[in-house]
């Protein structure tokens, strides 16, 4: 994680945020994009959790209120519940809303503020709920909704520890970046003479100062932990209203990726314009040859996107990649993403599939950089960074509209033939699980079809789970998909382990049963997809 260290001053180390856990992996580019969006599928509450929310001086035995700021005319008026200590209470929720504007929306964890300096707290873990999920330190006027206020906040994302603050009643907010980092850190509040003084760091030990902010605030005024999401999980939005139809080629050697989700264009080696959290930027070799003959530094290029908040994915040659199954055996050059640097350790750190397959993270020194770095013209270096403020809407037309296309084996993307050829030797849908059968006993060596077949499952079983949440299908539909779509995954995780026995084992058994669970895979979804389109109703 970087720390700002002072304006002008070198900066060492920095880290973008990265999970894989619920990473969707069968090619790069679907784990690039779900590592760096899926961060926390858990649709339950609570989704901060923190430690230590201690006062800075005055009477330590603190009453406070959890209570939800809101518009008088909203529905959910505000709430409140008492505690004498907070000892014991380490977890909250956001309140669905926003801290900006002219009026907020958000849940407020306070205290009066007349006999304390100030207040902190350490941030230990927050739900990537949204890209401005906020939590963090507010000194505030009054508990209205248009009240003056200071703010010190940390996001899930990308856009870090940001400082906002309202100085007129009923105004607007202002709101500038602090730092880059990410939960656990530690953030600290306090009055001063005429001006609030604005703390951060990865921990208590380390927080320094951000910003002083000139402000005045009467003596009964509120300070506490403020917290909002405007989303509840607004990437779970896109992912269940995407990743619903498969394709596969006819014959498997047509293509190197045989058999995939049919998600979007793919347009000039760019695989991530489909998805619109992420901003994308190609830079071409030719280019950055002509930054390095200007005295441009390929290891200073790199930092300087990290540090403007771009993942950064190129293409190396894992020969001279550690922990790669190539690595200084073979030239093998593969996509890799780097997320973070270390100046005084000279590493980069790096995700990608490691030996066995295995799609994880580790270290890859600056000299290993230069001598990976794929040097053919035609190459280039992809930068992703999450878009700050886009919004997707769940949106159940366009589900209902992917499931139908993936019962009748129709292309979701024959629209856009404008733009691209027709491709008469691929299969949509349902028919793409047969040119799965017909290929499979010739191509068992590749994994990535199967993985993707029991992704497929995994990924309903996410969308049926926040479609529920979301209110979009009911408690007894739900329950009757939920075990169907279970069972389907059973299969396809059948298929693929009994896959990767034959392939350790360079044995050929047990490919008639493959077969066969594929085949009850295809009429399971047959089956069940209509009832899932039924139970939507009507469309969003």
């Amino acid at each position: 994680m970087m720390t700002i260290i002072g304006q002008g001053e070198l900066q060492m180390k920095k880290s973008l945020p990265l999970n894989l856990e619920n990473a969707i992996n069968s090619y790069s580019y679907h784990a690039y994009i779900s590592s760096i969006l899926l961060h926390d599928i858990d649709a339950e509450e609570p989704n901060v959790w923190f430690s230590n929310l201690n006062v800075l001086a005055g009477n330590r035995d603190v009453e406070w209120t959890q209570t939800a700021i809101a518009d008088s005319n909203s529905e959910q008026d505000s709430r409140t519940f008492k505690s004498s200590s907070m000892q014991g209470i380490d977890t909250a929720s956001c309140r669905p809303g926003d801290i900006s504007g002219d009026k907020d929306c958000f849940t407020f964890i306070c205290t009066k503020a007349s006999d304390h300096k100030g207040l902190e707290v350490d941030i230990i873990r927050m739900k990537n709920t949204s890209v401005w999920a906020k939590s963090g330190l507010m000194i505030r006027e009054s508990l209205e909704p248009d009240a003056r206020y200071v703010y010190i906040f940390a996001t899930p994302s990308v856009n870090g520890v940001v400082i906002q603050y309202r100085e007129s009643q009923g105004q607007g907010t202002h709101y500038e970046n602090a730092s880059h980092l990410n939960a656990p850190l530690s953030l600290r509040i306090e009055r001063s003479e005429g001006e609030i003084r604005l703390y951060c760091g990865e921990q208590k030990e380390k927080r320094s100062l951000v910003k002083a902010v000139p402000f005045c605030f009467s003596s009964e005024t509120y300070i506490g932990l403020a917290l909002c999401s405007p989303e509840n999980n607004a990437f779970l939005n896109w992912y269940s209203s995407n990743y619903i139809q498969l394709y596969g080629y006819k014959d498997f050697s047509m293509h190197q990726m045989p058999f995939d989700f049919n998600v979007g264009m793919h347009v000039d080696r760019n695989f991530f314009t489909f998805c619109p959290y992420l901003r994308t930027q190609m830079i071409w070799l030719p280019l950055i040859e002509r930054l390095e003959n200007n005295g441009n530094d390929i290891i200073d290029l790199i930092i300087s996107f990290l540090e403007d908040g771009n993942y950064v994915d190129v293409d190396l040659n894992e020969f001279y990649v550690p922990d790669r199954r190539a690595y200084q055996k073979y030239e093998r050059p593969h996509t890799n993403l780097i997320y973070g640097y270390d100046r005084e350790k000279k590493v980069f750190d790096l995700v990608g599939y490691a030996s066995g397959n295995l799609f994880r993270t580790s270290k890859l020194t600056f000299a290993q950089l230069r001598s990976a770095l794929m040097r053919s013209h035609d190459n280039n270096i992809l930068l992703l960074k999450i878009h700050p403020y886009y919004n997707y809407g769940l949106n159940t037309k366009m589900i209902k509209r992917q499931l139908a296309d993936h019962l009748n084996s129709t292309d979701i993307l024959a629209h856009a033939s404008i733009s691209r050829n027709y491709e008469p030797n691929i299969s949509y849908g349902l028919a793409a699980y047969d040119c799965l059968i017909e290929n499979y006993p010739l191509h068992q060596r590749d994994i990535r079809p199967l993985h993707v077949v029991y992704e497929h499952k995994k990924l309903m079983q996410i969308r049926l789970t926040h479609l529920h949440c979301e209110g979009a299908i009911n408690d007894s539909a739900f329950q009757l998909l939920n075990e169907g779509f279970k069972e389907l995954e059973k299969l396809s995780i059948m298929c693929r382990n009994a896959q990767l026995i034959n392939r350790t084992s360079k044995k050929t058994k047990n490919i008639d049963k493959i077969l066969k669970r594929i085949e009850e895979i295809k009429n399971g979804e047959r089956d069940l997809m209509p009832v899932l389109l039924g139970a939507l109703g009507n469309e969003k």
